[in-house]
Order: C-alpha cells, then structure tokens, then sequence
C-alpha cells in the first residue's frame, strides 16, 4: 500500500482516538498488518493503561520446603516416590 499524507493523517486521528488497527485498516482499505506495520515504523503506541487488578506477591517456598510440603504427616515426599520407583 502506498501512504500519501491524508492516509497518515487518518492513520495518526483515529489511532489517538482510540480505535483498533482492524478498525483503521477497513476505513483506510488495506490490510490490518499494514496498519500495525506502519503504527510500527511511526513509533506510535497506545498509553499504558494502569493494571486492573492488584496482585498479591506470595513468596515461593525454598527448594528444601518443598519436600516437607507434599504431606503434613511427612509420608510421600519426594524422597518416598524416589524410593518407590526403584
């Protein structure tokens, strides 16, 4: 496709007003990888919206834990399912 300055004027508006590459490339007549091409090549991105949600950050447990997690009564941990396959 070529791009003439009234297809990256379009490009540009309805990029900052929001709308989808698949929305511009149906207005513009090309294809939706040429758009995300071009937005590319401009360097033009969307703001980062904030995260939605908080995460909660769990500690991971050591790899000398993980063993005695597999039970609470201390059976079947990773050295019990060693010594059964053998």
């Amino acid at each position: 496709m070529s791009w003439d300055e009234r297809d990256l004027a379009l490009l540009k508006e309805l990029w900052a007003l929001g709308h989808s590459a698949a929305q511009i490339a149906r207005a513009l007549g090309c294809s939706r990888n040429a758009v995300c091409g071009r937005l590319t090549r401009l360097h033009l991105k969307r703001g980062h919206k904030p995260p939605a949600a908080k995460p909660r950050i769990r500690l991971v447990p050591t790899a000398g834990v993980v063993g005695r997690l597999c039970r609470p009564d201390g059976k079947g941990g990773i050295e019990t399912a060693r010594e059964a396959a053998a």
